[in-house]
């Protein structure tokens, strides 16, 4: 979150004998500060979220923890002297401590060779990064299923086998096993890459590059700048997106139980969703305890985060217009762009060329045929549920996308201008993070799904579910963005007398643009295909196509499935590449120069502020000021 201490343009602003601005009307004072209409918006809608999260939560624990008129600690027991429950923590943290750090990595070094060098390739490199993103993550790990089985795989029968069986290879099974430890730590990094990617991009195109010339001046090599100058300049983002990372990946429930449980490999998502789907009578309390246990382990990172959120120094967005010079890499130019596409490759388009040849098979078999049929896109349009699914899913993910962003932007602009209440909202907000999406589907369930609410089988519940689900993603992507905003800009605007209200909504929103839409693809990538929660809250007058695909997989019936995901992607990449095109291309770095008046309109006309030079430098006090 920013710091607001007063900036040098600010103060100069602050000391000088300005005119009194127009007194806000309809103020009360709260805690010694006034509180106008967007505080009381602002309170109203952390308060609904509060109650969104906490009541059906409280519910689900009071109804599986509060047995016969007193507390029952059974559950607690039983989960925590389990072995199947210690392995699977054991395999989640083996498994996010190798991929968190290696997507965090990766994700910076794209992000600085599209940002701040000339390896940019134009709408590829804006669109590469992303697109495991555009995939959902169900249909990468069967498209890799399809690719690398250990023994029907296309890439092991089609190319490796046959190509080894020069050098002596014979062998029914590998060389490739998806199967694995390596396999299913490959496809978490990829599917957290894109994560990390948007958040840590836009950090870094905000950042004014005459640091890291002056770095390049002084004799440092390109590698050295980008280590020692850009990556500490932005530090907000890459501690938001690590925590981010953590947060998906402890609840990533798609590649451990297709990619994983043929292993043996178990992690706490798989566990704690079998106890509710796979075993009759449902074991909610196992449910509850479990997501307990992932509570304090990201509420303890969270902890962490926010004390070196605190301490650290980093770049914002200030009044002044910044420059951007893009490195040169010379002959890492070519290389740079080859790595970037071959990632692109490897990670999404080799999947989805396994899922459309399965598609346009009448059935998966590991051999090549030109026998291709459009048979099971027809068998999608022909079942009435398929479409319905594909609707249903893209109302709920474009509404709560958007619904999802404005909470969380709003959250952010209050707890920047109320610090002693930004832990309560922030910890609000974040508190489903660590939550699987079992639990949360459960609480809803008993809390707003049975009467007096009678929400059940709803596209209501589901709609209040996804805010719920996705409220730290979008408050972490969000406050990242809003902590790159300098409060000397927010601080010009209340000095000219302008409504918080009116500073959010002409100052702090448009140099937002470019974060809040990462955030907004971020959420409607994930609402789309969202498919835990769903399984216990959608209705056959509902489904979605998350919890579709789920059920075709169980089924069986692959070439369907290979078909309806690739539709499903199609829509995900067709709009979600669209919004991050055009959000990315209205960079807010450099805006106050390139806008002609944006000052004015900013801050209202007749202000003191009005006529400060488009650079953003204000006037001192001994200069004088136009009327």
């Amino acid at each position: 979150m920013a710091h607001t201490t007063l900036g040098p343009e600010a103060a100069a602003l602050e000391s000088a004998d300005l005119p009194a601005g127009p007194r806000p009307r309809g103020r009360r004072r709260f805690f010694g500060r006034q509180v106008g209409p967007f505080d009381a918006f602002a309170v109203l809608v952390v308060g609904a979220m509060a109650l969104l999260i906490a009541y059906p939560l409280t519910r689900a624990v009071i109804r599986v923890m509060w047995v016969d008129g007193s507390f029952n600690t059974e559950a607690f027991v039983r989960v925590f002297t389990s072995e199947l429950f210690w392995n699977a923590a054991w395999s989640t943290a083996r498994i996010l401590i190798v991929a968190v750090p290696i997507a965090i990595g990766v994700s910076a070094l794209f992000a600085w060779l599209n940002v701040r060098t000339n390896a940019r390739m134009g709408f590829v490199s804006t669109i590469l990064p992303v697109i495991p993103l555009l995939i959902p993550g169900l249909a990468v790990s069967i498209g890799w299923k399809f690719l690398a089985d250990e023994r029907a795989g296309f890439l092991n029968v089609l190319v490796l086998r046959p190509l080894l069986g020069f050098f002596g290879y014979d062998s029914e099974t590998g060389p490739l096993n998806i199967n694995s430890w390596p396999g299913v730590i490959f496809i978490y990094t990829v599917e957290l890459i894109p994560f990390a990617y948007l958040m840590i991009s836009v950090a870094l195109r905000d950042i004014d590059s005459s640091y890291e010339e002056a770095s390049r001046i002084s004799g440092a090599s390109a590698g050295r700048t980008l280590w020692k100058v850009s990556l500490p300049l932005i530090k907000p983002a890459l501690m938001g997106a690590t925590l981010l990372c953590f947060m998906i990946g402890a609840a990533i429930y798609s590649i451990p139980v297709i990619l994983g449980t043929p292993a043996g490999i178990s992690t706490l998502s798989v566990y704690i969703i079998n106890s509710t789907r796979s075993i009759y009578p449902p074991r909610l309390d196992v449910t509850v305890v479990g997501a307990l246990f992932l509570v304090l382990f990201v509420g303890t990172l969270w902890y962490f985060d926010r004390r070196i959120a605190r301490k650290a120094r980093f770049a914002r967005i200030g009044g002044k217009s910044s420059t951007r010079t893009v490195v040169d890499l010379g002959p890492w130019r070519r290389p740079a762009q080859a790595f970037m596409i071959t990632f692109a490759a490897v990670a999404s388009v080799l999947p989805l060329i396994g899922l459309l040849y399965v598609a346009l098979q009448p059935y998966w078999r590991p051999a090549f045929s030109l026998n291709l049929t459009m048979d099971q896109f027809t068998s999608v349009f022909n079942e009435d549920r398929l479409p319905l699914a594909l609707r249903t899913s893209l109302s709920l993910a474009i509404l709560g996308a958007t619904i999802g962003v404005v909470i969380a932007a709003v959250a952010s602009a209050f707890m920047d201008r109320h610090r002693r209440f930004a832990p309560i909202v922030d910890g609000i907000l974040k508190s489903p993070g660590p939550i699987t999406h079992v639990a949360i589907g459960v609480g809803f369930i008993i809390g707003l799904g049975a009467a007096p609410i009678s929400l059940a089988g709803t596209w209501t519940i589901l709609f209040l579910a996804y805010l719920v689900l996705y409220s730290p993603q979008a408050i972490i992507a969000v406050g990242a963005a809003y902590g790159r905003v300098s409060g000397e800009l927010s601080e010009a605007s209340a000095v000219s007398g302008a409504s918080p209200s009116r500073t959010f909504l002409r100052v702090s929103l448009p140099l937002m643009v470019p974060g809040l839409t990462a955030a907004w693809v971020l959420l409607f990538a994930h609402m789309l295909v969202e498919a835990t929660a769903s399984s216990l809250l959608s209705s056959p007058n509902h489904p979605v196509a998350g919890f579709i695909m789920i059920d075709i997989f169980e089924s069986g019936f692959y070439g369907q499935l290979a078909a309806f995901a690739v539709l499903v992607t199609l829509l995900n990449v067709v709009i979600a590449g669209t919004i991050l095109v055009v959000g990315q291309s209205r960079g807010a770095t450099g805006r106050l120069n390139r806008r002609k008046g944006w000052f004015r309109t900013a801050f209202g006309r007749g202000s003191a502020i009005a006529d400060v030079p488009q650079t953003g430098m204000a006037p001192t006090p001994s200069e004088p000021r136009s009327s």
